[in-house]
């Protein structure tokens, strides 16, 4: 018997009656093969789950998914990315195909061209593959040259890569960071990997790629609501999602759709929260496109940046402070708005609900979280989240610098956005911490941490350089916090590019005004 070293090439002497069989039979032996699909993609779930989710994290940056195969592997690959912008309007400039062969080799096999590691580099090259981007590598051998040519490209590139692939330690599974193992094992009709093996892969892309949609917030519930209504049948659909998911007659669905151009998420938007489609989809860009953060937030109805440009007073003050405590944060506040302040800041759930009882203002509300053996408190952690939220914080500011953490700061970000409903402020101390925290999704970058890492300068007053590296590179509002005491500080800040100004000890803190008062007069 010849024998191999891949399982999938191996002949099953078990199937040698194959050509026996009548149809009944020969459909059912090839059936029951089929359930050896289910079986490998169950027992690839930790690392299916892994790859998703370092995709999901990857490609809300802004990367593209980029499919590379071969043969029928390479025409999976083709059909699940040509169903991503129909499903999930996902853009299709953001899905690339390198397939050995070409587009040519969808309709006709052109099996040579697998081993052509030149024409992989080349396809490579015009692709322009970035650190930003997610190959998915699939190929049942394991060991195709133009699919690990690519693999190894991406991995120059700094792309995440998934390798995909049938047999157990092949290269394409060593080449990746995130290696898929469908074991599916030799085939009824010996080699022909379309069979068992092109099974799995569907499967596996079919989760995949579903699950990264659903993480992007492309789902609701169950619902597909970011299809694209392009012919009679989809137009029914997005009918029924917006009566599903507003609880709606069909012909007010009809209405609400018209308005927003039959976009279903805004539709929904507009049949829910008592606003028309321009509103709807601010309110959706501001939660990142994500329908149940905008459904589901305390206020559905505030503006989509809530926060004007201005001066905002921290009414903070510590433990061993006379005037710690609810009431005194709350006459503070009072004072703030009386005076013209546009937003307040404030620490703990007691002071901010005083302050919320008080002021229409809006709050950014912090939770500190002192004795863990972490160095970031400035709400490190859900709990501290939740805890300001419920409050009646507007916006959550979390410290978004370089530090270990207690929970990844994506997470923190998703989870204030989507189950609080809440805008976040990033305090950063560093331009570098300020853009992760934008890619991250953040709605505002604070400088109010500059000084306080090891990495930021320790100034007498504002960190203007930074304010300005911040507004000339992100297009969401800058606040400038930090040393910030006199009028000067305050237009010094305005004309490097900040929206606002967060004033704290300067306005808040009689004990430290008197100190320098007094150390002025003593020198």
């Amino acid at each position: 018997m010849i024998t191999t070293s891949l399982p999938t090439e191996q002949i099953e002497v078990r199937f040698a009656d194959l050509d026996l069989l009548d149809e009944r039979n020969l459909l059912e032996r090839l059936l029951n093969d089929q359930e050896g699909a289910i079986r490998a993609v169950r027992a690839s779930l930790p690392q299916l789950t892994a790859a998703a989710k370092a995709a999901s994290e990857r490609l809300r940056h802004g990367g593209r998914i980029v499919y590379a195969g071969a043969g029928t592997s390479g025409r999976l690959g083709m059909i699940d990315a040509a169903e991503l912008t129909p499903t999930f309007s996902w853009p299709p400039e953001r899905t690339v195909n390198l397939v050995a062969g070409g587009r040519d080799s969808f309709f006709a096999a052109v099996e040579n061209a697998e081993d052509d590691v030149t024409t992989a580099e080349h396809h490579y090259l015009q692709a322009n593959i970035t650190e930003h981007d997610v190959i998915l590598a699939v190929a049942a051998s394991g060991t195709t040259p133009y699919v690990c040519r690519v693999l190894q490209l991406a991995r120059q590139s700094g792309a995440l890569t998934i390798g995909i692939a049938n047999n157990p330690g092949t290269p394409v599974l060593g080449l990746s960071e995130h290696a898929v193992l469908l074991d599916t094992g030799p085939e009824v009709l010996s080699g022909s990997t379309r069979l068992k093996a092109g099974t799995a892969q569907k499967i596996a892309l079919n989760l995949l790629s579903t699950t990264v949609m659903v993480q992007l917030g492309k789902v609701y519930q169950n619902l597909m609501v970011d299809l694209v209504a392009t012919n009679e049948k989809l137009v029914n659909r997005a009918n029924r999602l917006v009566q599903e998911a507003a609880q709606i007659e069909p012909q007010q669905a009809v209405t609400h759709l018209r308005q927003a151009n039959w976009n279903v998420k805004t539709a929904i938007v507009t049949a829910t929260q008592g606003v028309d489609a321009h509103c709807a989809r601010a309110l959706l860009d501001a939660h990142h496109g994500r329908l149940r953060s905008v459904l589901h937030q305390n206020t559905p109805n505030f503006p989509a940046r809530p926060l004007p440009t201005g001066v905002i007073v921290s009414c903070q003050a510590r433990a061993d402070n006379p005037l710690h405590g609810p009431q005194f944060m709350r006459a503070m506040a009072l004072a703030a708005a009386q005076a013209g302040a546009v937003g307040l800041r404030a620490n703990g759930a007691s002071d901010i609900r005083a302050i919320r009882d008080a002021s229409n203002l809006p709050i950014i509300g912090i939770q500190k979280v002192f004795g863990s053996p972490y160095d970031v408190y400035i709400t490190p952690d859900f709990g501290s989240a939740r805890l300001a939220a419920q409050a009646g914080a507007d916006i959550i500011a979390i410290d978004a610098t370089h530090r270990p953490r207690p929970v990844p700061l994506p997470d923190l970000i998703r989870f204030i956005h989507e189950e609080l409903g809440k805008f976040v402020m990033a305090d950063i101390s560093t331009s570098d911490e300020g853009m992760r925290a934008a890619e991250y999704g953040v709605d505002y970058v604070a400088t109010t941490l500059s000084g306080y890492t090891s990495t930021s300068p320790t100034l007498p007053g504002p960190d203007v350089q930074l304010v300005q590296a911040l507004a000339s590179h992100l297009d969401i509002p800058i606040v400038a916090e930090g040393r910030i005491q006199t009028p000067h500080d305050i237009r010094a800040a305005r004309e490097a590019g900040a929206n606002a100004v967060v004033v704290g000890t300067a306005i808040t803190n009689p004990r430290e005004i008197t100190r320098r008062l007094v150390h002025a007069w003593s020198e």
